[in-house]
């Protein structure tokens, strides 16, 4: 598997960190939270307005995802769990299963499949999003 930072190193001369950590990340400019959890190439696939999953070059495999819109997420969440404001890591599997619930099943008709990889990857790897702004706002 050939990985950026070979191509990086190749084609420029130039190298990321060393070790790649599978990390959620939250960029408050752009409300979204990314996660990927394999240092390789990723085919973004997008499904809707909220969720984009993340497949390796083989689009066999399930490699992260990022969900947009976060901070409307979040806020739906802490309303029904006010305990979790105090938490300085958020598990991502609650704001998933929240977007699942709050919108429907009819906006997510032929969509649940690719909600459930994300919930299943969140689930599995205990995915968690560490976003102290958040619990200002």
């Amino acid at each position: 598997m050939e990985t950026l930072n070979t191509v990086l190193d190749r084609a420029f001369n130039v190298s990321l960190a060393e070790a790649f950590e599978a990390k959620a990340t939250y960029n408050a400019p752009m409300d979204c939270v990314e996660y990927v959890n394999s240092d390789e190439f990723a085919l973004a696939v997008r499904i809707d307005g909220f969720l984009t999953l993340y497949k390796d070059k083989t689009r066999q495999r399930v490699i992260g995802f990022k969900c947009k819109g976060f901070r409307y997420i979040f806020e739906r969440v802490r309303e029904q769990h006010p305990e979790i404001a105090e938490c300085h890591f958020i598990p991502m599997i609650r704001i998933i299963e929240a977007a699942l619930s709050y919108a429907g099943e009819e906006l997510f008709e032929g969509k649940r499949a690719a909600y459930e990889q994300a919930r299943e990857i969140a689930d599995r790897e205990n995915v968690q999003i560490e976003c102290p702004e958040l619990k200002a706002a």
